[in-house]
Order: structure tokens, then C-alpha cells, then sequence
């Protein structure tokens, strides 16, 4: 079983939080947009928290409540920039909106700029993985399959070793919420525990890590409940 997750989403009704101020600047260039919006997606279904007008030269402000600490996105035409929340957040944004993949900067929030990142190079990654499968089954050479193979071994390594690098550089931090995505609970389950204690210890006030909590513990009850050697269960009688 792995547990499904849905990135950057609010999953516990909105009214049940406080809601938080919140106040995002910045400037984003070759935009060809004249507006920019604070987004959440909400039991599948996207939720508009702020919306501001995008000057001509690129500057815009964000600056209002939403609903609780948790992962929301700044949408760019219909590029989505990944953010964190918290009470009284007030960060910038910079980026050429012609290349946002490349050009892009969050500053005074270093776990909203290091989750972004993450995330886009999880994209990338899927995209990779998308993209081989197909040219596999187009090619009927067996030596180019195995060159599609080895490379792809080689590019999940890669990603592999990226992905162990930007969990221990982001103990404890909120940002850590989109490795999960990429961590098969049941083949990983220490690292997986690992991770969703340290979002409740480092973000436990957020309605989207709440619900992982109560997931993950509902999970591994489960699990503990199917195991025969699991602490606290009488030991096996092997005579």
C-alpha cells in the first residue's frame, strides 16, 4: 500500500482554522500576464484566496488572509510557484515569467524556494520517466533499449542521490512535505515515518499535515496489526 498524497492541497475544511495574514511581494518580468493569484487546492477543486493586478513593469503585491498555515501556490499564468505559509508571511518573489523553470527566486522564505525547486525537479524527473517508457515501446532494437535503460538507471541514481540531499538539508522543515511524493511508504517505511514526524513537529498547526499525521498513523496500525512480530504482541510459539 502506499499512501496517496495531493501536493500543496488543503485537506480538512477551511473554516475549522484561524485564518493568517499574509503579504507577498515581488516582481516577475515578460509576464504577458496582467494578473497574479493565491491559490489552494481544495479537495481536488482550485480556491482563490487573494488576487492583484501585475504592473506593466512586472511588480505586484499579494496582501490579505487565507484560511491557515499550509501550502499554497502563486499562479503566474497557470504556472504554479509553491509556497509556504505561516503566520504573518511576508516574502518576495522575483523571475523572468518567460522561463520561470530557470529564472526564479524566493526570497526571505528559504523553505518555500527550496520546496519549489524540489518539486519542479520532481516534474522533471516524471516527465523522464514518461518519455523513456514511451520511446521503449516504440523501439524495437534491444541494443537502444538497453541504452534507454542504462540511462535511465543512471538519471535515477541521480535522483535518488538529489532527492537523500534535500532531505537532510531540510530536517525539520516544512519543505520536506513534497518528498513523500517520491518514498514508497511500504519499501521505505523508516525514512517515510521519519519524515511526516518531523512535518508535525515543524508544522503541525497546518490542516494538510494534520490529515497526513492521522493518515500515516491510521496506516501504521494497520500494519503493526498485521504483523506477528510487532512490539507488544505475545511471541510466536515456533514448537
Amino acid at each position: 500500500m502506499k499512501i496517496t498524497l495531493f501536493l500543496i492541497s488543503s485537506l480538512i475544511a477551511l473554516s475549522s482554522f484561524a485564518q493568517i495574514n499574509v503579504n507577498i511581494t515581488g516582481n516577475i518580468f515578460n509576464s504577458g500576464t496582467d494578473s497574479v493569484y493565491l491559490v489552494q487546492n481544495v479537495n481536488g477543486k482550485t480556491v482563490t484566496h487573494i488576487s492583484a493586478p501585475m504592473q506593466k513593469d512586472g511588480n505586484f503585491t499579494l496582501k490579505g488572509s487565507v484560511p491557515a498555515p499550509d501550502y499554497y501556490s502563486v499562479v503566474v499564468k497557470k504556472y504554479p510557484i509553491h509556497i509556504i505559509l505561516k503566520p504573518n508571511s511576508e516574502f518576495q518573489i522575483y523571475g523572468d515569467g518567460s522561463n520561470l523553470d530557470q529564472f526564479l527566486n524566493i526570497v526571505n522564505s528559504t523553505e518555500s524556494h527550496n520546496m519549489h525547486k524540489f518539486i519542479r525537479e520532481q516534474d522533471a524527473w516524471a516527465g523522464r520517466i514518461a518519455l523513456a517508457q514511451q520511446e521503449l515501446k516504440n523501439e524495437t532494437d534491444p541494443a537502444k533499449k538497453d541504452e534507454i535503460n542504462k540511462t535511465m538507471r543512471l538519471q535515477g541514481e541521480r535522483f535518488q542521490n538529489n532527492q537523500t540531499n534535500f532531505i537532510r538539508s531540510n530536517t525539520n522543515s516544512p519543505a520536506l512535505y513534497p518528498a513523500l511524493n517520491s518514498i514508497d511508504v511500504k519499501s521505505d517505511f523508516a525514512t517515510y515515518e521519519s519524515i511526516v514526524t518531523q512535518l508535525d513537529r515543524a508544522f503541525g498547526g497546518s490542516p494538510t499535515i494534520k490529515k497526513l499525521v492521522k493518515q500515516f498513523n491510521a496506516y501504521k496500525q494497520q500494519v503493526q496489526a498485521n504483523d506477528r512480530f510487532a512490539p507488544g504482541k505475545p511471541a510466536p510459539d515456533f514448537e
